[in-house]
């Protein structure tokens, strides 16, 4: 009951965003330092009209745009304010409230009205995960978590470099002198390293599989992967700039949303005169 009233609350504050603009899609980066840049994309019904948007963290930099062009804001402590000419808009801001640190343990907490993508550091292992009813989804070529509306626990610790490098290191440490020191290094970097691999693999593939069960076959597409899917399936090979003209997406989204297709292997792309041309190469 009290999670209700503090999300009605949450979205009481934000009029302009229901009346005006809708948020599609949230993404947040969290660097190894614990600061966090989140990408927001709105689609507004309404132009020429004033819009805020009420920030996840109070933002040390932001960026409003629109097709590659910025626009004008106004900021005051967790608020955004500007005024809508371009349907979709791009906001990208950092923060250094989303997380915090005890001991080697991170831990990113918020609260959202709407659905969130969380991209945590390379080389993390997430300890708890809270709700636990997350999806597990493709960001470009890294793994990202996507939550429910509501507050978010990620308590997540970052291997040293050390143990990373370690790890590592068996891919190349093989030399042609297996004899003295060396020999005796490979033999002590392969049995430190193996297991330390192994429990970071099997930790990792036990979260996936048991917060998701999405990973079955290949990572999940939604309406807008489908819309683009279809595009190409009815007009064949296309450039970006036709594919945009017939989905009507913003450029930087569709360009992300291309390179999450090629790397899932259901659409191809190759040069053509210096441009880039995108075809369907597997129908879904």
């Amino acid at each position: 009951m009290k999670e209700i009233i503090i999300l009605a609350i949450i979205l009481m504050a934000l009029p302009s965003i229901n009346n005006v603009c809708e948020i599609k899609e949230t993404i947040i980066y969290i660097n190894n330092d614990g600061s966090a840049i989140i990408e927001e994309i709105l689609h507004c019904s309404k132009l020429l009209e004033d819009v805020s948007v009420t920030t996840l963290g109070k933002p040390i930099y932001v960026k409003v745009s629109s097709e590659d062009e910025c626009i004008p804001f106004n900021i005051t402590d967790n608020t955004i304010s500007f005024i809508v000419i371009y349907e979709y808009v791009n906001i990208t801001y950092i923060t250094l409230d989303l997380t915090a640190k005890v001991n080697e343990t991170w831990i990113l907490k918020y609260s959202s009205p709407h659905s969130t993508i969380v991209v945590l550091p390379n080389d993390t292992i997430p300890i708890t995960i809270e709700p636990t009813n997350v999806d597990i989804v493709l960001v470009g070529k890294r793994i990202g978590m996507k939550f429910p509306p509501g507050n978010v626990l990620v308590k997540y610790i970052i291997l040293p470099k050390s143990i990373v490098t370690s790890i590592r290191t068996f891919k190349y440490k093989v030399t042609s002198k297996v004899e003295g020191k060396e020999f005796n290094g490979l033999i002590l970097t392969l049995t430190i390293a193996l297991p330390i691999a192994s429990i970071v693999g099997v930790t990792f593939y036990l979260f996936l599989t048991r917060r998701s069960g999405a990973l079955r076959g290949r990572l999940p597409i939604d309406e807008v992967d489908k819309k683009i899917l279809e595009v190409l399936n009815k007009y064949g090979e296309l450039s970006l700039k036709e594919i945009q003209h017939k989905t009507g997406l913003p450029k930087t989204t569709l360009y992300r949303r291309l390179r999450k297709l090629v790397n899932l292997g259901l659409v191809e792309v190759r040069t053509i005169q210096g441009l880039s041309q995108y075809r369907i190469k597997v129908k879904v």
